[in-house]
């Protein structure tokens, strides 16, 4: 059985649920008393289970990672929202839906040392020319069967609609805009909406997709692009393991 190094750090005590990934004998005990069957004993599953809504950190690879449930019919219809914080309002509506809070997920990309942009506001979210700032992020995800974690742009396709105004793929870029400073410190809008990650840029979600915009969309009718790229294997319902690494 593989026994995960993570332990809390004393500067994470504000902050529940962010872990970091390092050595603790501690909690080997623990988990090896926790995690065997027999009379008394809690099952093998239970650890994973109880994981749920914990942000791991690898800080020696400015990486984190967190589970997440997979939504087939959001993905192959296509949508606005990547990842969603289940009890948020736009959590319909994600491909994936997390027990990890935006708020949870923005103090652990700082922990890695992300930069968020900020740049994206109420003023300018429509704007044919706003796309996200900060720090560029690569996201993996990982579910049962899989050799190794697989880069987002596998498992999201860009599908062009047959419009002149669409000029051709955008592709994906993912950054750190943040949205909890300026206007949005007082009352950061993912709160409400539950968004960790968009794929147009956003004025809400912690990170978006720098590559396309509320302009294009319009310009699309309302036809969302990227959706589930059917090669990918997903069911729906897998639990997956996202994996967030700054570039």
């Amino acid at each position: 059985m593989d026994i995960p190094k993570y332990f809390y750090r004393p500067q994470d005590r504000y902050h529940p649920g962010v872990i970091s990934m390092r050595w603790n004998h501690w909690l080997w005990i623990l988990v090896l008393l926790i995690s065997c069957d027999g009379p008394g004993r809690l099952p093998r599953d239970t650890v994973a289970r109880s994981s749920r809504g914990l942000v791991f950190l690898n800080e020696a690879k400015n990486e984190l990672n967190f589970s997440a449930v997979f939504h087939k019919a959001n993905a192959e219809e296509g949508t606005w929202h990547l990842i969603v914080d289940g009890e948020g309002d736009m959590a319909s509506r994600a491909f994936f839906t997390t027990e990890v809070s935006p708020g949870k997920f923005y103090e652990s990309l700082k922990a890695i040392g992300a930069v968020d942009g900020n740049n994206v506001s109420s003023a300018n979210f429509s704007e044919a020319d706003v796309a996200t700032q900060g720090d560029v992020l690569e996201f993996l995800l990982d579910w049962k069967g899989q050799k190794e974690p697989v880069p987002l742009t596998k498992i999201v396709k860009e599908v062009v609609p047959d419009l002149p105004s669409s000029g051709g793929e955008r592709g994906l870029e993912m950054r750190f805009g943040g949205n909890y400073t300026g206007e949005d410190a007082a009352a950061p809008p993912c709160h409400s909406s539950g968004c960790l990650a968009c794929l147009y840029t956003c004025s809400a979600g912690v990170t978006s997709n720098a590559r396309a915009n509320n302009a294009l969309l319009k310009k699309e009718r309302g036809v969302h692009r990227y959706r589930l790229n059917p090669s990918s294997g997903l069911e729906d319902g897998a639990r997956v393991r996202v994996f967030v690494r700054k570039k």
